[in-house]
């Protein structure tokens, strides 16, 4: 998944495509600094891909983290109180109200589990 996030961001920067970033149940300070459970992982990759191909995807996944934690975005705790129904109805009706300054094709939509 984080490899989506990776295109995600790359086609925002190519097309200038809006992405709304939801947080669930992670604190966005923890993603855009990798520390916590994210700073473990990348700790893991790091080491598991050293010296390999993959190694410069690691430093990819950092960047795109980072990237999509510095956006205005939504956090599941505080924008909803932890009601995932409500932060996905606030976020249907933020994106119908956008909708209106763009075509739809200029909004790209992805939608997963947490990574």
């Amino acid at each position: 998944m984080i490899d989506e996030l990776v295109k995600i961001m790359e086609c925002r920067s190519t097309y200038k495509l809006f992405v709304l970033p939801v947080f669930y149940d992670v604190d966005p300070s923890d993603v855009r600094k990798q520390q916590g459970s994210f700073a473990e992982a990348f700790a893991r990759h790091g080491e598991r891909y050293k010296g390999t191909d993959m190694d410069g995807k690691v430093e990819t996944w950092r960047a795109a983290l980072t990237e999509v934690a510095d956006l205005a975005g939504r956090h599941l705790q505080n924008d909803a109180n932890g009601n995932g129904d409500r932060l996905c109805n606030d976020n249907i009706k933020r994106m119908s109200l956008l909708s209106r300054k763009w075509t739809w094709g200029s909004i790209l939509s992805i939608s997963h589990k947490p990574f």
